[in-house]
């Protein structure tokens, strides 16, 4: 299915949008999410490190000022790069993400939660968001905890279908 088809059915959605993305090093999942088009106001990058290739409208935020800027995010296409690195189950970090999270479908925020893999996803994290892009990965699901075992299910599949696949930059899209 192109690109452009996905994106249409995820705009035609009656749920929020916020996305589990999942792959390993250089599959294309920064590059997708920053190329789905929006209509927010304002695009958030939110990360642990200095990135320089954003548009000049958009801001780049280091993860320990979300504390500050966290009730003001309404209209934003949100991302959250590489989240594994500071959103660590229980800390503050965390804690403010999953109050954005709660609170996306009254701000009208689009939040993107980029991880390498699904070992890596917070459990509570499954429950909040509407959908999962899974890239190539390396996930081990053996010690993951899933609110819904269906959803264990399907990433088992798209899996798969991924490691058929020649296509280093392939994605499924799991509704969850």
């Amino acid at each position: 299915m192109k690109q452009t088809k996905i994106f249409d059915k995820l705009k035609s959605s009656k749920k929020s949008e916020i996305f589990l993305v999942v792959g390993k090093k250089g599959t294309g999942k920064t590059t997708f999410v920053l190329n789905k088009k929006t209509k927010k106001n304002l695009t958030v990058y939110i990360t642990d490190r200095f990135i320089s290739e954003m548009d000049e409208n958009d801001i780049i935020l280091h993860y320990s000022k979300l504390k500050e800027v966290a009730n003001f995010l309404q209209n934003c296409k949100i991302i959250f790069d590489d989240c594994r690195n500071y959103i660590i189950a229980n800390s503050e970090t965390y804690k403010i993400v999953e109050r954005i999270l709660i609170s996306s479908r009254h701000s009208d925020n689009e939040v993107f939660l980029i991880y390498h893999s699904v070992n890596e996803i917070p459990e509570r994290f499954f429950s909040k968001c509407d959908f999962i892009i899974i890239f190539k990965n390396n996930s081990e699901l053996d010690n993951v905890k899933f609110f819904d075992l269906s959803l264990r299910d399907k990433i088992i599949f798209a899996n798969e279908k991924l490691k058929k696949s020649n296509n280093l930059y392939a994605y499924e899209i799991i509704e969850i």
